[in-house]
């Protein structure tokens, strides 16, 4: 019977020959290229096949050490910066990616050179350092806010403040409406009152009509409204203080041109652009074909147009 072991001996120690070879083959032409032998013995015996794939696993091998050596310029460690010095040592041109030093952080802070870039519409400074000088890159430059400068903080008041705000703006909104409706009112009292009374007088014997108006308004004997003074016993029968408020006909303007001027001119003394002076204090009057009796205790004052007045 053939014993297979004995028979496959010499086989596999020269497999296992060939194998060891070729492993230390591959380990001396490793440490002939870390060393900076390119010219080996050992890389040089191997058929031209095999030496282009020898090359390319250098080459694969030379690329992920720089890598690494790349990854290691840009991580901290400590309070410094690792870099690395680029150039040749005494122990190999490549014993550079393994001697790494440590510099300090301000190095890095102080680029030699930086190019400053303005965008135009968040207004922000970039500062780009020079890596040729420096081996980094350097943080953007944080401009400090100017002296005078304040800072805006923006907040939304709370609820019961905005429903206050929203209630005092519908009755400051209501009063100013009301307000608007009692002087369209006064207005247009003060006009007629001017128009039925001096409408056939001079621009003088109007006002001097609308200024005892406002006389009356400020006096305790009377009503303090324009339109309560014009139409004060208004109700009585030839009893109240304008005659034509309780003559019984019908207070529509015909004449286009008087009234337009009668509110014009009331509007006018609203607004405070013209007076009479002389008639200060001034709070009665009449036609001069009338002679009322109460007219006995007055004293007169003055006479325009057809009107002559009275105070007392």
């Amino acid at each position: 019977m053939v014993n297979r072991r004995s028979t496959l001996a010499p086989y596999r120690s020269g497999q296992r020959a060939r194998l060891g070879a070729r492993v230390a083959q591959v380990q001396a032409s490793r440490l002939c290229f870390m060393s900076g032998y390119h010219h080996s013995p050992s890389v040089a015996a191997y058929p031209p096949a095999r030496r282009g794939g020898v090359v390319t696993a250098a080459l694969f091998i030379t690329a992920a050490l720089m890598l690494g050596g790349g990854v290691a310029l840009l991580m901290p460690q400590g309070g410094g910066v690792t870099q690395a010095v680029i150039g040749a040592r005494d122990d190999g041109p490549w014993a550079w990616l393994a001697a790494p030093i440590r510099a300090p952080r301000a190095a890095v802070l102080a680029p030699a050179t930086e190019q400053v870039a303005r965008s135009g519409r968040q207004n922000r400074l970039d500062a780009v350092a020079d890596p040729m000088n420096t081996g980094s890159v350097a943080p953007p430059i944080m401009t400090p806010a100017p002296a005078g400068a304040r800072l805006a903080l923006i907040t939304t008041p709370p609820a019961w403040k905005l429903e206050k705000s929203w209630k005092l703006a519908a009755a400051r909104r209501k009063r100013i409406l009301a307000q608007r409706r009692q002087r369209q009112r006064e207005l247009a009292c003060l006009a007629t009152a001017i128009y039925f009374e001096a409408r056939s007088e001079s621009r003088l014997g109007q006002l001097a009509v609308a200024k005892v108006v406002l006389n009356r308004v400020k006096d305790r004997r009377f009503p303090n409204t324009i339109c309560g003074v014009v139409y004060e016993n208004a109700h009585k029968r030839n009893a109240c203080q304008f005659s034509f408020a309780c003559d019984g006909k019908s207070e529509r303007p015909t004449e286009p041109a008087q009234w337009r001027r009668a509110r014009r001119l009331a509007a006018e003394v609203l607004n405070g652009q013209a007076d009479f002076r002389p008639l200060n204090g001034v709070a009665f009057y009449h036609a001069d074909y009338v002679w009322p009796r109460w007219r006995r205790a007055m004293r007169r004052v003055i006479k325009i147009g057809r009107h002559i007045f009275y105070r007392g």
